[in-house]
């Protein structure tokens, strides 16, 4: 990690659906084996998070409440129109990440906008959603709009903005 960033480059970790969950196991786990709050990631991509909603806002030390804690910014691109995650919230019994976004998304205090961009992708439209059947749980990757967003985040575009967006 040091000698990558000594080259200048920078550290990304992009999640998407099932890997949320992973992501989040992982967290709890770096924690719980008492590791340092560190920066891993310069940037980390929630991207269709088939995880928890309220993930961010369970008690500390669970789920993905201390990811903060190993990245200065976070970026939550969730679709209400993501399919996939309609039948993950029936089998799960509890609303998704990725579907409607984290709990109380629009609190300033829980997301501060310095530290968490939250995008609402449901109005996305350059892609064919229905085209392949996956398409709407994949538009992090299909749609031009969303990939030129992540794009720009990599590259460290300074105007782009936090807090709760409308892609």
């Amino acid at each position: 990690m040091a000698q990558v960033r000594s080259q200048g480059r920078r550290i990304f970790l992009l999640a998407h659906s099932m890997g949320n969950f992973a992501t989040a196991v992982a967290v709890e786990s770096w924690f719980t084996h008492n590791n340092p709050a560190v920066t891993l990631f310069d940037e980390v991509f929630l991207a269709a998070a088939d995880e928890r909603w309220d993930s961010f806002a369970l008690p500390m030390e669970a789920r993905l409440s201390q990811l903060p804690r190993l990245t200065p910014r976070i970026s939550i691109y969730y679709s209400i129109r993501d399919i996939a995650l309609y039948l993950s919230v029936a089998v799960n019994l509890i609303p998704r990440l990725g579907h409607d976004g984290p709990s109380h998304k629009a609190d300033a205090t829980l997301y501060p906008p310095a530290r968490f961009r939250i995008l609402d992708c449901a109005e996305v439209s350059d892609y064919d959603l229905w085209n392949p059947p996956d398409a709407s749980h994949q538009y992090y990757r299909r749609s031009p709009k969303v990939r030129a967003d992540i794009a720009r985040v990599m590259r460290n575009d300074p105007t782009l903005s936090g807090g709760l967006i409308q892609l």
